[in-house]
């Protein structure tokens, strides 16, 4: 009892341990030299992505900071100018209020001088009026009498 040959695709005879060894080897080339490799690759590949991963889950979180922080300014900037603009409007209705004032006074004055100097015309007037009615009274009363009575 010998080995038969058998024709067909797979011959089981001393050859065959030797593809199986050979074949054998084959895979251990193929992994050190093309599934490790690949294994190392796609592993820093995929522990990259997790760290870009988190990396940008602390930029959103970093801008919706930055977001919250800027709203937060621009609410207490929007704050500060209205407190500025009503301080600055009370400032100038007090300014307002004060020119008001000066401009009252002054026109006071201005009155009083012109009532003064009314005063004092009125006065002249009078003066003359008297002088002048003298005068037209020796004259009517010269006129009546025909002769100039001595006063």
């Amino acid at each position: 009892m010998g080995f038969e040959t058998v024709e067909g695709l797979i011959t089981i005879n001393a050859t065959l341990f030797l593809q199986i060894f050979q074949f054998l080897i084959f895979m251990f080339i193929m992994d050190k030299i093309m599934f490790r490799p690949t294994r190392e690759v796609l592993n820093e590949r995929r522990e990259n992505l997790f760290v870009k991963e988190k990396e940008i889950a602390r930029f959103k979180k970093e801008a919706v900071r930055l977001r919250d922080n800027l709203v937060k300014i621009e609410t207490e900037a929007k704050r500060k100018a209205a407190q500025e603009r009503i301080k600055q409007k009370e400032v100038a209705l007090a300014e307002a209020e004060k020119i008001f004032e000066q401009s009252r006074a002054e026109s006071a004055k201005i009155k009083e001088k012109a009532m003064a100097n009314l005063q004092d015309a009125l006065e002249e007037a009078k003066l003359e009026l008297k002088e002048q009615v003298v005068d037209l009274a020796d004259q009517i009363t010269e006129k009546i009498a025909g002769r100039r009575i001595a006063a």
